[in-house]
């Protein structure tokens, strides 16, 4: 998370810590959920920082972030046709385990969603 997109999320999300800060925060996570190297098309949700979470510290009133690696270094994957699928599935099926653990099972609304 060192350039591009998420160099501008660090910038957002940097809280009264370091503009590193989000990165090391993530870093962490991916070192005990997957011993350092979350595959690409994997997905990983972290929860963010009390410094940078919730409505008073970011404009998204955010508490977590997903983190979807689409490769381990930058290289044509050009013949890797399903790695948008991967990376979008392995999405979905994050976003809906969260919810569950975090919202009681599913029938609760999800964290800020509004419904009918």
């Amino acid at each position: 998370m060192d350039g591009g997109f998420d160099l501008d999320l660090s910038r957002s999300f940097q809280g009264a810590g370091d503009i590193w800060g989000l990165s090391d925060h993530c870093q962490s996570f991916i070192r005990d959920a997957w011993h350092g190297f979350a595959p690409p098309g994997s997905c990983t949700i972290v929860p963010l920082p009390p410094d940078v979470s919730g409505p008073q510290n970011n404009p998204w009133h955010a508490h977590s972030i997903a983190i979807v690696p689409t490769m381990r270094t930058p290289e044509d994957v050009s013949w890797h046709q399903d790695l948008v699928y991967n990376s979008m599935w392995a999405l979905l099926v994050g976003i809906t385990r969260w919810n569950e653990t975090t919202c009681g099972g599913g029938d609760e609304r999800p964290h800020g969603s509004k419904g009918s």
